[in-house]
Parts: C-alpha cells; sequence; structure tokens
C-alpha cells in the first residue's frame, strides 16, 4: 500500500512533504478511516521507496538496454529550482531512457567540461548496463558542435557524431513567417488578448485565446497562425459591429483581405514544417526517415521558392554522410537521394571499407551475386523494419564482407535523429524516470 502511494508522489511530481499536511491526511480518513496514519512519511518517500523504484529502473533499463547498440544524447536543463544541470539520455529506436543528470553548480559550462561529463555518461552506460555508445547526438549551437568534434575524436571516425534534427527544422518556422505579414497579425492576436471588452466578446462567440509566436516555443508560430485563422470571422464580426473599440491601425488590418490569404498560405507551409519536426521527434524515426523529411521540405510543391532555398541551407548543416547512407540502405519505399549526397554516403563507406562500396553498388543494382537470393524480393523489403532488414541479410549469409557492411547499416539505422522534444518530455512525465532525477539531485524534497 505505502509502495503504491510513494509511485502517485514520483509519478506526479508532488512533494513530499504533502504526506505530513494534516489536511490531506484528513482527506485521506474520510476515504478509508485511518488510513491516514498509514501513509508513508516523507523521509520514507526520500528513502527506501525511492531507492525501491530507483532499483527497479535500473533493472529494467539493464534488461532493455544489455547487448543493444544505443545513441546518447546530452542537454541542458532546470530543475524545479531553476538550478542548470546536464542531462544526458540513451536512446533506442522506440523508447528514450534518462541516464543522468549532474547539477553544474558554479561550473563553467563550456565545450571540454560538457565533453568530460558526456566521455564519463558513455563509459558508465557502458558498464552499468552492458551496451554499445555508438553514437552521440546534441543540440547545435557551438559549444556543442565542439563537444562532437572532440567526442569523435576520443572514440575514433566510426562512431558518429551529429546535430538534432528537430533544433534545425525548428528554425525553419522564422524562415517561413515573413516579419512584415507577421508582425501585422501579431498586432491584432495582441490587441484580442490583451484588451479586456475585445477579449470578452471573442470568448463569448466561441473564439480562442490568441497564441503569439516564442522563438523558444516549437510549433508556436504554427498554433499562432492557426488562431489568427480560426478567429478571423469572429475578429471582422466584432470589427463590423462594435467599430469604436478598434484605432486605424487594427481598422487598416482588419479591412486588408489580402492578409487572410497570406496567413492561409503561411500555415500551409508550416503545417509541413511541423510534419517533419514530428518525424525528427517521432521514437521510432531513424536517420533515414530524417533524410526523407528533408528532401520532402526542400522539393514540396506548397513551400515557396525562397522557403526551399532556406530548408536547403538547414539541411546541409543538418545532413551528415550517415544520414544519406541511412537513406540508400533503407528499405522503406521514398524519394529519391540526392546525387551530391549519395556521392558523400559512397565516401563514407569507403573510408571505412573498399570493400563495401561493392557491396552498395551490388543493393543499388539489385545484383545477387553476394546477397541471399530472397534479399531483393518486394515481400521481403515490405514486410521487415530496415533494421530487421540487414538483419536477416547477416543471418542468411557467409560472406564475412557482408556481415560487416550489415553491421554497419543496421548501426546507422539504429541512430535517432534528435536529442530533443518529445523524447524529453517523456521522460520527464514519466514516474520512472523522474524517480532517477529525484534519487540523484533530491529536487522534491520541499
Amino acid at each position: 500500500m505505502r509502495n503504491q502511494w510513494a509511485k502517485v508522489f514520483y509519478k506526479n511530481r508532488l512533494p513530499f512533504k504533502l504526506v505530513e499536511d494534516s489536511e490531506f491526511k484528513k482527506a485521506v480518513d474520510l476515504m478509508r478511516p485511518g488510513m491516514g496514519g498509514k501513509l508513508p512519511t516523507r523521509r520514507e518517500l526520500a528513502g527506501k521507496y525511492l531507492d525501491r523504484e530507483h532499483s527497479l529502473i535500473d533493472a529494467e533499463m539493464k534488461s532493455r538496454l544489455e547487448g543493444k547498440n544505443v545513441v546518447l544524447s546530452q542537454d541542458g536543463w532546470s530543475n524545479i529550482h531553476r538550478q542548470p544541470i546536464i542531462a544526458s539520455c540513451i536512446h533506442i529506436l522506440g523508447k528514450t531512457f534518462l541516464h543522468d543528470a549532474v547539477d553544474v553548480k558554479d561550473e563553467k559550462k563550456d565545450a571540454k567540461y560538457c565533453a568530460e561529463l558526456a566521455k564519463k555518461s558513455i563509459l558508465e552506460a557502458e558498464e552499468k548496463y552492458a551496451c554499445r555508445v555508438i553514437a552521440f547526438v546534441s543540440d547545435n549551437e557551438a559549444k556543442m558542435v565542439k563537444v562532437r568534434e572532440i567526442l569523435q575524436e576520443w572514440r575514433g571516425n566510426s562512431f558518429m557524431v551529429y546535430g538534432c534534427g528537430a533544433h534545425y527544422v525548428n528554425l525553419m518556422q522564422s524562415n517561413a513567417t515573413p516579419p512584415p505579414i507577421k508582425s501585422r497579425i501579431k498586432h491584432i492576436q495582441e490587441f484580442f488578448r490583451n484588451h479586456h471588452s475585445p477579449a470578452a466578446k471573442l470568448k463569448k462567440l466561441g473564439g480562442r485565446i490568441p497564441q503569439l509566436p516564442n522563438e523558444t516555443r516549437w510549433l508556436s508560430q504554427r498554433d499562432f497562425f492557426e488562431t489568427f485563422l480560426f478567429n478571423y470571422k469572429f475578429y471582422i464580426e466584432i470589427h463590423e459591429k462594435h467599430p469604436t473599440l478598434f484605432t486605424p491601425t487594427e481598422d487598416a488590418i482588419l479591412n486588408d483581405r489580402q492578409i487572410k490569404r497570406a496567413a492561409d498560405h503561411l500555415l500551409e507551409q508550416l503545417n509541413e514544417v511541423a510534419k517533419a519536426l514530428n518525424i525528427m521527434q517521432s521514437d521510432h524515426s531513424s536517420l533515414a526517415d530524417a533524410m526523407e523529411a528533408w528532401i520532402t521540405l526542400t522539393t514540396h510543391d506548397c513551400l515557396s521558392e525562397d522557403l526551399k532555398e532556406a530548408a536547403l541551407k538547414r539541411m546541409e548543416k543538418a545532413i551528415t554522410p550517415y544520414h544519406a547512407f541511412a537513406k540508400l540502405v533503407s528499405n522503406k519505399p521514398g524519394k529519391p537521394l540526392p546525387l551530391v549526397w549519395k556521392r558523400k554516403a559512397h565516401d563514407f563507406i569507403g573510408e571505412i571499407d573498399e570493400e563495401f562500396l561493392g557491396l552498395m553498388a551490388a543493393y543499388e543494382t539489385g545484383d545477387e551475386s553476394h546477397f541471399p537470393p530472397s534479399a531483393f524480393k518486394s515481400s521481403v523489403k515490405k514486410v521487415l523494419e530496415p533494421v530487421k532488414y540487414w538483419k536477416f541479410i547477416y543471418q542468411n549469409t557467409e560472406f564475412e564482407p557482408l556481415k560487416r557492411f550489415c553491421t554497419l547499416a543496421m548501426d546507422v539505422l539504429s541512430c535517432v535523429p534528435s536529442s530533443a522534444g518529445t523524447w524529453v518530455k517523456k521522460c520527464i512525465s514519466s514516474y520512472k524516470h523522474i524517480t532517477c532525477t529525484i534519487h540523484s539531485h533530491n529536487y522534491f524534497q520541499m
């Protein structure tokens, strides 16, 4: 019974002092007389029950990660006291685990410091969970780019390092929203948000609270245009019925019917950016999926030429030869890989093993000389997920170079494209990962 109460506190991030509150105990007693005195104590919540949950989580993580190839990510967070921490997560396709969280205190968070923390996290993960860290992903500030360079030099060229795809895609929002249109719509949104009488009339008509763009909140630009377009008919109705509420500035914006057409087009473009961002953040996405998303962004018909050009520039910073190779060896249908990136993928595998170039050519042309005959059958490629497809080939060949090639393909296709967003939120929302954080930092012992 007490253990279940402890889980409630951990999962919902409740302060441990609540268990000693007289009104809380009284409420529990009303449900079941005498139960208020049987609750775990604050000390037990912060001690033996937390230790028990922590041990269970560690055991589960080891069973899920043992013998697996994993990706480690590093990011800067803040705890509920707004104190800075640096956290690392372990990713396998379909699952993320919080690995550690370090209170940085007054340490200077430069590239050297972050790289040392990452090295420590990698070695501890491999020792503790018997997994193999094959890649490192982080956000894209200059410091973290340097961290990735340090780690690759430390682990060698076979260790994959790359930037967070979701961060790069998120930057596309600003490219998709021209300042002149954005500023006029923002003025209207702020007017209805900040003035009591128009806000009350909007609410009465069934309008939504006007959203404002926020550069640090993902998809805020899309929400900004989406609420404007949803509320637009209400804005017009209120303007027509109550013209004295508005100044000439609002009059000019609301009388310009072209602004809605522009907002419609911008939202259409932002929806495509949002689709790409969701792919980057998905638990089940790989580097091949990220490459496909970038190709779509740079070629989609609904995107303006300026936005396609901006997407191409972002893509050149975000994409590595690992992404290109993953796209080449993915058996999922999709858009063809641009020739320039195909060549980079070939150069990448040629540096690893000269025999891989011949095997890559054989795979691309469907040559069965070194591959199992069934490898190119459409029924096999259609049914198996990319990693399982190459595992199938590995298990059905005795040709050692092909086995090594399959291992490389499985490694690259196992890599997640992003270090942020949904995975982090899922870690934080799960009591299993929260208990690790509490255990390390006593966040909730208030």
